[in-house]
Parts: C-alpha cells; sequence; structure tokens
C-alpha cells in the first residue's frame, strides 16, 4: 500500500492493557456461568465461469458468558467447522470444503461506571452490523465506548483500535513486512425502542492501515485493484479510509407480522469516484404464524464497487466487492426449541468487466439450533 496518510487516532496502550489486569486481580467474586452450545448443519452450492463447488458441513458452536466481579465481564465463543465436498476452481480454494477451528470472541469487558464499558481481547466484528465491512470476522482489538439516554433515545460513541486478520501468514511465500496491519473505526449511534417502532441509526470513520502484499494478491480475485503481479510485490492500488453508514428498523404491522428493514452504506475516500461506494439493503416481514412457529422472508440488493472495502474481511455471499445484484432468504423458526430452517439464494454480477471474476450464484441451506444453560 501506498504510504503517507497523516492521521491521529487513539492506539492500543499497555496503560490500557494494564486496567484490564489490574481490575481482573481485583474481582474473584463466584458468580454462575451461562453456557450455550450450537449447531448448523448446512449445504451450499456456487457456480460461475471460474468455480464449481457443492459443500456439506457442520458447525458447532460454543460459547461462555461469566461475571467476574460487578463489574467485570468475561465472553468466550469457539466453533468448530467440518465439510465435505467438491471444488472446481481456476483461481484459488474459497469455496473448497475446509476442517477448521474457529475462534469468535474471547474478551473481558470492564465497565468502571454506568455509562463508560471497555473491552479488549479478540472481538467478533459482527456485533458491529456492518456486513459491507465484516462477516465472521474476528480481530485482536481494543474497544471504548460512553453512552448516554436523551429522553427515549440511547446514544453511544465507541472507538476501536484492531489488528485485522492476515491469511497471508498461511501461505508459503516470503514477502518484506515490516509492520503490523491495522484497523481504527470510530463510530456515533443512536438507537430508539418504542412500541410502534424499534430502530437504530450509526455513522462510523473507518481506517486500514499497512495490509500485507500476499493480502492484497488474494483481494484481487474478489474484486480489489492492486499494482504488482506476484504476492511478494502486490500493494492494494488505493488506501481504505472513509466512512460507513447504516441502519435497522423494526415496526409492527399487525398483531402477528412485523416489518423489518436495515440498511448499510460505505464510501472510500481514498478511491476515485466509480470505484469507491458500496451499498445493501434488505426488508423482510416477521409473521407470527402461532406462538411457536414463525416464517421470516427477506429480500435484499446490493451494489459493491471495487475498492469500497477490502475485499477479504466483508460478507463473500454477495462476491466481496466489484459485484452488484439480489438475494432472498426465507427462514423458518421454531421459536421454543431455538432452531431454524433457513433456505438463501443470491445472484451477482460484476460492477465492471473484470478476467478475474464472473457473474456467480450462489444457494445454500441451514439447520440451526440452540441450547442454553445456566
Amino acid at each position: 500500500m501506498r504510504r503517507g496518510l497523516k492521521q491521529h487516532h487513539f492506539s492500543p496502550t499497555w496503560l490500557a492493557l494494564a486496567l484490564f489486569a489490574l481490575a481482573a486481580n481485583g474481582y474473584g467474586a463466584e458468580a454462575p456461568a451461562a453456557v450455550t452450545l450450537g449447531f448448523d448443519l448446512y449445504g451450499n452450492s456456487v457456480d460461475s465461469a471460474q468455480v464449481q463447488s457443492r459443500i456439506a458441513g457442520l458447525e458447532v458452536e460454543g460459547g461462555l458468558k461469566k461475571s467476574l466481579g460487578e463489574t467485570l465481564k468475561a465472553s468466550l465463543q469457539a466453533a468448530v467447522q467440518l465439510e465435505a465436498g467438491s471444488a472446481q476452481s481456476t483461481l484459488g480454494d474459497e469455496f473448497s470444503p475446509r476442517q477448521s477451528l474457529k475462534l469468535r470472541e474471547a474478551a473481558v469487558a470492564w465497565t468502571p461506571f454506568s455509562w463508560l464499558k471497555l473491552r479488549a481481547g479478540a472481538l467478533n466484528q459482527d456485533l458491529l452490523r456492518s456486513p459491507l465491512l465484516f462477516q465472521k470476522q474476528t480481530f485482536p482489538a481494543l474497544e471504548q465506548s460512553a453512552f448516554f439516554y436523551l429522553n427515549s433515545v440511547r446514544f453511544e460513541f465507541a472507538m476501536e483500535q484492531a489488528v485485522p486478520n492476515d491469511t497471508s501468514t498461511r501461505q508459503p511465500w516470503t514477502f518484506n513486512q515490516t509492520s503490523v496491519p491495522q484497523f481504527y473505526l470510530e463510530r456515533l449511534s443512536a438507537s430508539v425502542d418504542f412500541k410502534e417502532w424499534t430502530g437504530s441509526f450509526w455513522g462510523s470513520h473507518f481506517l486500514y492501515r499497512d495490509l500485507a502484499s500476499p493480502t492484497a494478491f488474494q483481494a484481487q480475485f474478489r474484486g480489489n485493484s492492486i499494482t504488482g503481479k506476484l504476492p511478494a510485490n502486490s500493494n492494494f492500488q488505493y488506501e481504505f479510509q472513509g466512512f460507513e453508514i447504516g441502519t435497522t428498523h423494526k415496526v409492527p404491522v399487525y398483531s402477528w407480522a412485523n416489518l423489518v428493514a436495515s440498511g448499510n452504506w460505505v464510501a472510500n475516500s481514498q478511491a476515485p469516484a466509480g470505484r469507491n461506494r458500496g451499498w445493501k439493503a434488505v426488508v423482510g416481514a416477521e409473521t407470527f404464524l402461532s406462538a411457536n412457529y414463525a416464517l421470516v422472508p427477506q429480500w435484499q440488493l446490493f451494489n459493491v464497487e471495487s475498492d469500497a472495502v477490502p475485499a477479504l474481511f466483508n460478507d463473500r455471499v454477495f462476491g466481496q466487492t466489484n459485484r452488484q445484484g439480489w438475494g432472498a432468504r426465507l427462514d423458518f423458526i421454531l421459536q421454543e426449541e431455538k432452531t431454524t430452517l433457513s433456505a438463501e439464494y443470491v445472484s451477482s454480477q460484476t460492477v465492471q468487466a473484470s478476467a478475474l471474476q464472473s457473474d456467480l450464484h450462489w444457494f445454500q441451506l441451514h439447520l440451526r439450533s440452540q441450547y442454553d444453560w445456566l
């Protein structure tokens, strides 16, 4: 990547880590733990000019939340993924069957005041509700958030300093990387919860720095513009710094139905027009067939230009970047059993013609269930 951006951000410090260590040593009270265990049986089919993939899999996920005192809490979440199937691809192995261990979160949260929360550890980025930036990503990070209420509106200001995952360390190539990749986020959000409407709005500033050369090399197959032809000398053509806006809504329309909608928009200020923006819109309905059964249809539209965001951390279902298209999803929910059966189809095309990308069709089925213990 090109260097030279001069920005001032709050960086991770040993002082913040020391505060967490002192807090952890100061509390030892026994408290009950909340334990969850979930499984996901799934199958997916991917078709494009470069990829033909058929996968069946199982993902088992466990979680633990424990209070370590009045102001200190720990959370752990990890998963085992087992897949079988076949993938024929001319570019990479992104859709090949995998067997892997996944860390979703391993963090400690300290609330020294009622209006302030500090978190540190491996933080689940999906909690940011920003699919244009992240999808199933966990970053080592520090997070600081402060919130207050004004009438019925809850305001929150949050900052995060993180190390983005670098898949290049798993590759058999050599490159000169003198600095650790960095990610910074600052966000202001507002949320309301009324009987007739529940909604949230947020605006964020984000910045990536020093992403590795092999990371850029892989990102070109997912839509990003790069310079160089080899993993050792590839660089992103544009820096990634910009703004993200998001919103979610739920509106009861009948006693048995809620209208739900969400939207995200992102702009990279370092890339030229036509390459620097992305958006995604989702609308659906929660329909309650009985006290136990619910049906949730959803529809989505999206358009993500080639260099709006790094194409390695966001949602691969819609093709990451240089993609536009639509999708449909149907969830059948058994609420008492905490079980969901889902079917989803996504069709995407390239925004700009590319020899490395083509029209993509993705279909997947999921059966998810969760068990809770106190």
